[in-house]
């Protein structure tokens, strides 16, 4: 006996069905001057969520690089915006981000040397909470 397929049928057979309604959303934002967004994406593919066409690839394994594609162009310009408008957190924020750039602190710590061996002692439970004095007394 078959499986009888039940729930709503796939929005698109093919990713060669979906390719060209994706073209169409960069060339209309294009031709407006729009930035690219991934709800824009979904909307334009006849999702009603931003995460549909993530969701879609998931569970359709062919549309992966599909979208993928689609996704990489949308990072692509938002990369560029970052570099060419705006302050320079932006510029930092895609360096230290997407290129593994590192903003490095340096911390100096002083400490008393003294009074760190007490705080350890405490912590490790070796003063069981008697004052330093006391403690001397019990060791010797």
């Amino acid at each position: 006996m078959k499986k009888k397929k039940t729930g709503r049928p796939r929005k698109f057979k093919s990713p060669d069905e979906m390719a060209p309604l994706i073209d169409k959303y960069f060339e209309e934002a294009d031709d407006r001057q729009q930035p690219y967004t991934v709800p824009g994406l979904a909307y334009s593919l006849g999702f009603s969520r931003r995460q549909s066409p993530a969701d879609y690839a998931r569970k359709y394994p062919e549309f992966v690089s599909t979208i993928k594609k689609a996704f990489l162009r949308i990072e692509a310009q938002r990369n560029i915006q970052l570099l060419t408008e705006g302050n320079p957190a932006g510029k930092i924020f895609d360096l230290v981000n997407n290129f593994g750039w590192e903003n490095p602190q340096k911390i100096k710590h002083s400490a008393d040397i003294d009074n760190i061996s007490e705080l350890l002692n405490n912590i490790a439970g070796a003063t069981r909470g008697l004052p330093n004095r006391t403690q001397r007394k019990i060791r010797e």
